[in-house]
């Protein structure tokens, strides 16, 4: 968790597998508490999108906030800027598709999680800080609504943890911005 707060480490963390490394256990575990706990602790921060040269790496940008190309870390065009299955995109770029395509399995393993140590406040705690975490962006307000449970999920653990501030918090926030995207799109109602 502590690396995934440097911008940078978490990329690159991100970029070798650390999402689908958790999410793999998690599927591999799913009832252990012990897993489920770790491997939530460690999505927390894995699953807050880079923004836009946020992710600490010195991409080279023109005045209009175009990458020029080859200038990555003094122009060193060696340095990761092709590596994986999307070359040319810039790292944070590449950190968002990682997340976008993992999205849907992490959520529905987060909610899996949920139902079944749902008398373990450690484990709903992190699961909705993992929830409310990917709901701080838009993009991915459509998965979290059409997730069976997850809304339900989250009402629950607000209703049976009142003591836990941390998950009140996130777990407040999430339904917020959920119900906000709801009373925007009609289709999603």
């Amino acid at each position: 968790v502590n690396l995934a707060l440097v911008a940078g480490q978490k990329s690159e963390l991100v970029k070798s597998g650390g999402i689908m490394a958790a999410a793999s256990a998690m599927a591999h575990h799913r009832d252990n508490a012990e897993v489920q706990f770790r491997a939530l602790f460690a999505l927390i921060n894995l699953v807050i999108p880079t923004e836009d040269g946020s992710d600490g790496d010195s991409v080279g940008r023109n005045g209009n906030g175009e990458v020029n190309e080859f200038e990555l870390d003094g122009g060193n065009e060696s340095d990761n800027w092709w590596q994986g299955s999307a070359p040319y995109l810039p790292l944070h770029a590449r950190e968002t598709r990682i997340l976008d395509e993992a999205a849907p399995y992490v959520i529905a393993l987060v909610v899996a999680s949920m139902k079944n140590f749902c008398s373990c406040e450690a484990v709903l705690n992190r699961a909705c800080l993992v929830v409310h975490n990917l709901s701080l962006s838009v993009r991915y307000h459509e998965i979290l609504l059409l997730t069976p449970d997850l809304f339900r999920m989250v009402e629950w653990s607000m209703a049976n943890y009142c003591h836990d501030q941390v998950l009140q918090r996130s777990a407040g926030g999430t339904l917020q911005r959920l119900q906000a995207t709801l009373s925007r799109d009609r289709e999603l109602r």
